[in-house]
């Protein structure tokens, strides 16, 4: 009986770290993230999505005295504003326009995030 508890334990152990593995290694990073590679405007959403979330995780607990001159996050926010640039101009991409955008998943997420942000700043 022992043995067979120890044994469903390791089971259950062993498939939800495969299962965040999983999710954790086919997630998009920043660095993922790139103009040609953006071919609507919820690729947009999806990418701006992905940018403010590792903006946000870099963030953590700083104050915003210290990101006003944290390099790193200065290169971070050109990034988005690169990107969002390139959307505007291409897609006619906007954050209060996100609601125009149909049959994308991508844009709830990416209202979450925007919320999370504004919080933040």
């Amino acid at each position: 009986m022992k043995k067979l508890f120890v044994l469903m334990l390791a089971g259950l152990f062993l498939h939800s770290c495969n299962s965040y593995l999983g999710k954790k290694l086919t997630k998009k990073s920043a660095e993922d993230v790139k103009t040609e590679d953006m071919k609507s405007a919820c690729d947009c959403a999806e990418g701006i999505n992905i940018l403010l979330e590792d903006a946000l995780d870099y963030v953590g607990n700083k104050s915003e005295d210290e990101l006003d001159e944290d390099e790193a996050m200065i290169e971070k926010m050109d990034h988005i504003k690169e990107i969002g640039n390139f959307c505007s101009r291409e897609f006619g991409f906007h954050e209060r326009r996100l609601d125009e955008i149909e049959d994308c998943r991508a844009v709830e997420e990416l209202k979450k995030t925007v919320d999370k942000f504004e919080e933040k700043f």
